[in-house]
């Protein structure tokens, strides 16, 4: 099975694992699952530490995250080098990410403050893929234009007209 169809399956069995209802407490205070869920105004003002329980919880969707994270790893790892450039921005995002967790867990910030640093977080590591994706564009449409300017050019005369190909 080739690796991009393993993290399709890998990313669909944690995004359900996402959805669990053990998480529901967390919904209204974090987006769990921010492919899918985004941070609302509430979310974003909360000035509440997490609780006992919560960080329960917490510690568990962190297990989830890293879980997620090292599969995802594992299925791009030798696709090519643009994959594996892709999976360092992706490595760096889950490294700091699982800090900022951390640090939700040990009460060192509010709910409100980690749902603000979770979207500028979000916000630099798709700028950074989105940068590097356009300089690959960039480099196979410079690629394609030198291969064509590198064929040789065949003219024949016929009459007036000279046909080139």
């Amino acid at each position: 099975m080739e690796k991009r169809n393993v993290w399709n399956e890998q990313k669909i069995t944690c995004n359900q694992t996402l959805q669990d209802s053990r998480f529901d407490i967390l919904r209204n205070k974090m987006a769990i699952n921010s492919l899918i869920e985004k941070a609302s105004f509430d979310m974003l003002v909360n000035n509440e530490q997490a609780n006992e329980h919560e960080k329960l919880l917490i510690r568990d969707l962190a297990l989830v995250f890293e879980d997620c994270s090292e599969k995802k790893a594992i299925s791009l790892t030798d696709q090519s080098k643009y994959i594996d450039i892709l999976g360092n921005i992706d490595r760096q995002y889950a490294d700091i990410h699982l800090a900022l967790i951390a640090d939700l867990y040990n009460q060192n910030i509010t709910f409100g403050k980690y749902n603000k640093i979770k979207n500028i977080l979000q916000n630099v590591t798709l700028n950074a893929i989105n940068n590097f994706r356009a300089e690959l564009d960039k480099i196979e449409r410079e690629n394609r234009r030198d291969y064509r300017m590198s064929q040789p050019i065949i003219c024949n005369a016929r009459g007036l007209s000279i046909y080139c190909k």
